[in-house]
């Protein structure tokens, strides 16, 4: 009896369009063509601002350059992303680090109790 004054209504939204074309944002096994973590990542590079996807391309251009796992220190990050005009303190860097580390585009790598924590982008190396 309780259902008889439900109002149920019914809408057709199919698109037509593919899988992965309707659902971008969407997670779990529902997304066809691509991992999770790459999907999610490029959701936040579209949010970010210019300067912000300057300085992780910069992380991400020494990780493929160097072909290791050792990251970019904090120092030479600001030097190299200084030189290019994407930040202009300390503070934006840290900032911009900080929304990517927040969306796991970025993780610090610590070299040891004395050494200073480098960034890296958290992605392999090989396809």
């Amino acid at each position: 009896m309780q259902r008889a004054r439900l109002q149920w209504v019914w809408a057709d939204l199919t698109t037509l369009e593919r899988y992965c074309a309707e659902s971008p944002y969407a997670s779990g096994g529902a997304t066809v063509g691509g991992d999770e973590q790459s999907q999610s990542a490029m959701v936040v590079l579209r949010s970010l601002n210019k300067n912000a996807k300057g300085v992780f391309g910069l992380l991400v251009a020494h990780q493929l350059a160097d072909g290791s796992r050792s990251g970019l220190s904090f120092s030479a990050l600001y030097e190299r992303a200084r030189e290019r005009f994407l930040v202009s303190s300390e503070l934006a860097l840290r900032n911009h680090l900080t929304e990517m580390k927040d969306h796991k585009m970025v993780r610090e790598r610590f070299a040891g109790a004395a050494g200073p924590p480098s960034s890296l982008p958290p992605f392999p190396l090989d396809p």
